[in-house]
């Protein structure tokens, strides 16, 4: 039998389909991205569980702690067990948990620019000290004015920086505390959601909010500046494929002293105020300056936060910035005060022989006596080690007292609530305890599993394992 082929013909393509990938979870897109208004990561978190209807605290204990924590239990359904209270204010940052963090998304969503949504590409150029607020930060104005237009409601990253006082486009200092609760609270929890209070759930926008700050002062034009130049940084995150190496500071010191002083490295840090020591443990690499130091900086040598990092518009080479460490003059970069040095030494012996408690950290004695913690480190190195020895000892002392108050609370409190008919978890008790924060250390939420377990309200313990 002969089968003709006409042109009219319907042919099948008789091969299996091919399917691209599918993400387990959503594939939400973030807001913002490459311009100064970028959404922070905790807020993606937040919104991602609102799409699949539930609390962000579900979401993360149930789909991201397999993949960001190891020995985790997931039938736990507890936040708290992958981070805590300290490890969820730097989920924006620049640390090993907003980089678990990214990977866990991106491995779940199929995203590949979540990492623009934290502070990693400046992981080398910008210290952890101060870099983020402990707790959330919002304009209200702008919460208001985005729920009137009917947008989207979420929380931008720069409203997490600790720097960043004012919002950068109502000119309004941000706030801090709940207005209905006067709660303030951490960027992210169980029940978080972009522009409502964690504790009571209150909508934090206003459009009738009067400022407590007056906008004509030189002090609030700096935070106007500030916050626009660090907008402008995040906005050009996606435009570096890498982060910005460790040696961008020392490049842009060598930068600004040839064309400010000449090259002299110490006359720059005459010109904007930073000690010699300090600048010269800059150069060397040995430390950076904290981000606040970073933009007084850059305001007194009158450029943007992006341009003294952005190493394309720095001509100099890895040879003229060696030249510039060996034309400085030596005897004013290797030169010790002995007067410095010996007082230096007088007050840290004083204070390691006072009984003070808890014990004072090497930096905290050096704010108080209005030092670099640079220039302590240089004269007194073994006494900065013997007080922050005895800093951490206590420490630890004071982190175990905590537990056994949390612990002792616990037994108590626990089965009173389930006497009255409350189940005794951690938000209910948290509202009956007197040291609630101890709530988050891992043996305390041992012990209540395990007085749970006793009353029956568990059907096993619930070990909660170390990463």
């Amino acid at each position: 039998m002969t089968v003709k082929l006409y042109p009219t013909d319907e042919l099948w393509d008789l091969s299996p389909p091919t399917f691209s990938s599918r993400s387990r979870l959503f594939y939400l897109e973030p807001i913002g991205i490459g311009t100064p208004n970028v959404e922070s990561l905790t807020s993606y978190v937040s919104r991602l569980a609102v799409v699949h209807s539930v609390p962000p605290g579900t979401l993360l204990a149930i789909e991201i702690g397999l993949l960001v924590k190891k020995n985790y239990c997931p039938n736990t359904r507890s936040m708290g067990a992958i981070y805590g209270l300290n490890s969820v204010r730097a989920l924006n940052g620049i640390r090993g948990n907003a980089v678990g963090l990214v990977q866990a998304l991106e491995t779940l969503t199929l995203r590949t620019d979540l990492r623009f949504l934290t502070l990693l590409t400046w992981a080398e150029v910008f210290p952890v000290l101060g870099l983020l607020k402990h707790k959330q930060a919002w304009c209200p104005l702008c919460l208001e004015e985005w729920l009137e237009k009917k947008t989207v409601i979420y929380l931008p990253l720069l409203w997490s920086l600790n720097v960043v006082k004012v919002c950068p486009y109502h000119h309004q200092p941000l706030q801090f505390q709940c207005p209905h609760c006067h709660a303030s609270f951490v960027p992210l929890w169980r029940n978080s959601q972009p522009g409502y209070c964690l504790k009571c759930s209150g909508w934090l926008g206003s459009n009738s909010w009067s400022p407590s700050w007056d906008g004509t002062t030189d002090e609030f034009q700096f935070h106007i500046w500030v916050a626009n130049s660090l907008g402008n940084l995040i906005a050009q995150a996606p435009s570096n494929p890498f982060p910005l190496p460790r040696e961008t500071i020392k490049k842009a010191l060598t930068f600004f002293a040839k064309k400010s002083t000449n090259g002299n490295l110490l006359a720059l840090g005459e010109l904007i105020g930073v000690s010699q020591p300090e600048i010269t443990q800059w150069y060397r690499g040995k430390t950076i300056p904290t981000l606040d130091k970073l933009v007084k900086i850059c305001y007194l040598l009158n450029t943007s936060v992006s341009k003294f990092l952005q190493i394309d518009i720095l001509p100099t080479t890895i040879s003229q910035t060696s030249n510039l460490s060996l034309n400085s003059p030596p005897k004013l970069l290797t030169f010790t005060s002995r007067r410095t040095k010996e007082r230096i030494r007088t007050l840290l012996q004083s204070v390691l022989n006072q009984n003070e408690y808890p014990f004072p950290s090497v930096r905290e004695i050096a704010r108080r006596y209005h030092f670099g913690l640079a220039t302590f480190y240089r004269y007194a190195p073994d006494l900065c080690q013997a007080v922050s020895t005895r800093y951490r000892h206590d420490k630890k002392r004071i982190q175990q007292e905590a537990i056994q108050i949390g612990c002792s609370e616990v037994r108590r409190l626990a089965p009173e609530l389930y006497a009255q008919g409350i189940t005794p978890t951690v938000k209910n008790l948290a509202s009956v305890m007197t040291n609630p924060e101890t709530l988050w250390y891992q043996e305390v939420l041992e012990t209540l599993s395990e007085v749970r377990y006793s009353l029956g309200e568990l059907p096993f313990k619930i070990t909660y394992g170390g990463a």
